[in-house]
Parts: C-alpha cells; sequence; structure tokens
C-alpha cells in the first residue's frame, strides 16, 4: 500500500504512534487523536505527506495536505517521533522541529 521508497521511515513512524494511547485508526484507516476522529483522514496518505520531501516550483500550497493533516502532525509531536523521522520541510516548520 506504501511506496517501497517510503516503507521502511513510515514503519519507524508508526512504531512511534503505536505507542502513543491518544492515537488509533479505524477499519477505514481514518485516523483519531484524544478521540477525535478525522472524518475522510486516510494513514497511508498522511504517511506518505511526512515521509516525502514535496517537490515543484510551486511554494507554499502547492500540494493540498490531506485530510487530517493539522491533527496527524500533533500526533507526530505528541509521539515524540524523532525530527529526522520528518522529510517534509513544511511539516518540520509546523511543529517547531527547526530552529527557525
Amino acid at each position: 500500500m506504501l511506496p517501497s521508497h517510503v516503507q521502511l521511515l513510515a514503519s519507524h513512524i508508526l512504531y512511534f504512534l503505536k505507542n502513543n494511547p491518544r492515537f488509533d485508526w479505524n477499519e477505514r484507516f481514518e485516523i483519531s487523536v484524544q478521540d477525535k476522529l478525522a472524518v475522510g483522514s486516510n494513514l497511508i496518505d498522511l504517511l506518505i505527506s511526512v515521509c516525502e520531501t514535496k517537490v515543484g516550483g510551486g511554494g507554499k500550497g502547492a500540494f493540498a495536505d490531506p485530510q487530517g493533516f493539522k491533527l496527524f502532525l500533533q500526533a507526530l509531536d505528541q509521539s515524540n517521533v524523532p525530527k529526522s523521522f520528518i522529510k517534509d520541510p513544511e511539516c518540520k516548520k509546523w511543529l517547531c522541529f527547526e530552529d527557525l
């Protein structure tokens, strides 16, 4: 289901998320954080969005974030996912992982 080039990194991220009692997903892969369901979200799309560096010259807003994106980033932050796992620079900025 995940592209082969992100499978290992996604599995490392999932390790941290599985150990976060406030994070879960259902049979449709919709995520929930602190019992707040992100209707229409998809765990696979969300993992890909943080495991890949977005390409293209469009700058901020060039790509639409998947449904539940900010809630997913909140879960990553709560789960103490190492910053080296997050490849998209916009995600790092949102999570305040980088010195700005």
